[in-house]
């Protein structure tokens, strides 16, 4: 057996969560808190990793804690909230109290209602705990999808914005295609991530026309290939870092050699999502560069 490894191990933490919803439906949200080392947040005391393996102590004790606090909920006057709002620094989606199912053990829920997810598009979230004199006591940053739905595109554009499984698909990245890795290469995370960057590149390139939210961005195609092109340059990242040949009982090994390959395609992607901006730009400047005035004859003349 090879000793191959995937792009990077469902087992390794994640600073970003991704919760996935769709766009006017009604929804709940099922999560287990924990510190960014992986491990179980203690929601009724400060709170406190628990859990983690090499700490045998915090651990017996936190299983003790949970065999008579698991139902007792928040200490009096402590709250937990979960807030979205636009990635592009635009209005807040909508900001929801949390329901701590098992608070000693990091399980908590959120439930959602048709009305809060009126807008489809990815959101960066955030799950806060505050005392009862408003301090915060914890806070996670997460990622909210949600998902536009065919009958209700009055808030999307062009069929509303680009998801995670339209990426996934675009890569054919799945576990069972993927012979040689037996897993996804691209965690939803990083495909969130990459989904972010074009719109980030395209508002922050000069001239500042059109400045769009990921909820907003209407070209598609072009997104899609944007976002093609940040994740093989993530990749061609973490395989050149990992990149070490070897080989034993005359086997030769180099699983990790294809870094330059990633960024050949990075770099094509990334690029024809360049060209096509400028050219999509410099058209925009030109037509807000125009204008109409009419006469008493019912004639229309242009002018700059």
């Amino acid at each position: 057996m090879l000793p191959l490894e995937t792009f990077l191990d469902t087992r390794c933490p994640r600073d970003y969560g991704v919760d996935s919803v769709s766009a006017s439906t009604r929804a709940s949200l099922c999560l287990v808190l924990r510190t960014p080392a992986g491990c179980v947040i203690d929601l009724t005391n400060q709170p406190t990793p628990v859990g983690c393996a090499d700490d045998e102590e915090s651990s017996s004790s936190s299983s003790a804690a949970a065999e008579t606090e698991a139902d007792a909920g928040l200490p009096t006057g402590w709250e937990l909230t979960y807030r979205a709002k636009d990635t592009a620094g635009g209005s807040v989606l909508f900001s929801k109290t949390m329901t701590a199912v098992d608070p000693v053990n990091g399980s908590v829920r959120l439930d959602l209602d048709a009305d809060d997810l009126q807008r489809p598009g990815i959101f960066l979230s955030e799950v806060a705990l505050t005392n009862a004199d408003g301090d915060r006591l914890y806070s996670e940053a997460r990622y909210l999808e949600v998902r536009p739905v065919l009958d209700d595109l009055a808030h999307a554009t062009l069929g509303g914005p680009i998801t995670v499984a339209e990426i996934r698909l675009a890569l054919r990245d799945y576990g069972c295609d993927n012979t040689l890795l037996d897993a996804e290469e691209f965690t939803d995370d990083e495909i969130v991530f990459a989904i972010r960057r074009p719109v980030q590149r395209w508002n922050e390139t000069p001239p500042p026309i059109g400045r769009h939210t990921m909820s907003s961005f209407p070209y598609r195609e072009h997104w899609m290939i944007g976002t093609v092109g940040y994740l093989h340059r993530l990749a061609a990242v973490h395989y050149r870092r990992n990149n070490l040949d070897y080989s034993g009982s005359g086997l030769n090994v180099s699983d990790k050699r294809k870094y330059d390959d990633y960024e050949k395609i990075a770099a094509m992607r990334i690029g024809e999502f360049d060209e096509w901006m400028r050219d999509m730009k410099t058209h925009l400047n030109v037509m807000q560069g125009f204008g109409t005035f009419g006469s008493a004859y019912g004639m229309r003349y242009f002018s700059r």
